[in-house]
């Protein structure tokens, strides 16, 4: 039957209508993702069926929990919708697009949000339409220096079997701005919600593109304020040092090292950072904090 209407305006599927006006080559792989019912199964597995007797490598992925129980689709089904879908963009990263067709509406807004922020193109088209459509590109980005700064306090909350304790953390060590990406499960222990999947997928894919340097490394006799040797910016106790620094050296797209020079003996109640000098080749600045200052040279 599909064979027979392929070639026809309205062909029996918006997703084939889609592929088909996508102009595929035969080198691509085919992504089904379905929902955890008969009607998605049903339709991601025609759809495969068909496509791989085209002689297209296609694959189907259903997605546990995406059902119509919508507690279930909201505490299992749509987390285990963002892992997948960040799995196969980060797999083919650079080299995806996206179809953000049928399924829930939920999973189409998911998708074409996952999609664009992982900056791959992405397409929809309704069964009624005569052609596709492309999502415009925006310009959006995370800024994930406090996410950052927050990863050993999240897993020690994921971590932890004690309920009362995991309340405790959530409540005095992550700042409200951050509170609602966790929920609890079945077993009253918390878990990233479909938000905290999310931006947890997106901040490692950040990681994989981060080009920039997180190491700081020491000119003057090795010293720096906390100790001696080369220092990772992690290893800093002072999270407003943390902070400025990896704000800085996230946002210079042309930074290619950090130096610590001579240690200043001036202590400040406030951390800062301030310009001391400016050329072509680097940027100086006195970085003040309780513990001291020191020269940082940034080139």
């Amino acid at each position: 039957f599909i064979q027979e209407k392929y070639e026809e305006k309205f062909a029996p599927s918006a997703e084939i209508q889609a592929l088909r006006e996508m102009k595929l080559t035969g080198f691509e792989i085919l992504y089904f993702i379905g929902s955890d019912n008969l009607e998605g199964r049903r339709c991601a597995e025609i759809l495969t069926k068909f496509y791989t007797e085209q002689a297209y490598q296609s694959e189907v992925h259903i997605i546990s929990g995406m059902t119509q129980d919508y507690q279930q689709f909201q505490n299992e089904g749509m987390p285990n919708f963002i892992q997948k879908m960040s799995q196969l963009l980060e797999r083919h990263q650079g080299n995806v697009k996206v179809l953000a067709n049928g399924g829930y509406k939920a999973q189409t807004s998911f998708a074409a949000l996952l999609g664009t922020l992982m900056q791959a193109p992405v397409y929809y088209m309704h069964e009624d339409f005569a052609h596709l459509i492309k999502f415009p590109a925006f310009p959006l980005a995370f800024d994930f220096t406090r996410f950052e700064l927050l990863q050993e306090t999240f897993q020690r909350i994921l971590d932890e079997k004690n309920s009362e304790r995991a309340d405790l953390i959530l409540q005095k060590e992550v700042p409200e701005a951050f509170r609602f990406i966790f929920q609890k499960n079945q077993y009253n222990c918390y878990q990233f919600n479909s938000v905290g999947e999310l931006l947890q997928n997106l901040y490692r894919v950040s990681l994989q593109n981060l080009r920039k340097p997180l190491q700081l490394h020491c000119a003057k006799n090795h010293q720096h304020l906390w100790g001696k040797g080369p220092l990772r910016i992690e290893q800093i106790p002072d999270p407003a040092v943390r902070l400025l620094i990896y704000r800085i050296m996230r946002e210079e797209p042309l930074l290619e090292k950090a130096e610590l020079l001579e240690i200043v003996n001036h202590k400040s109640a406030e951390t800062a950072m301030l310009l001391k000098e400016k050329s072509a080749q680097a940027l100086v600045y006195v970085l003040k904090c309780t513990k001291g200052s020191q020269i940082l040279r940034l080139k």
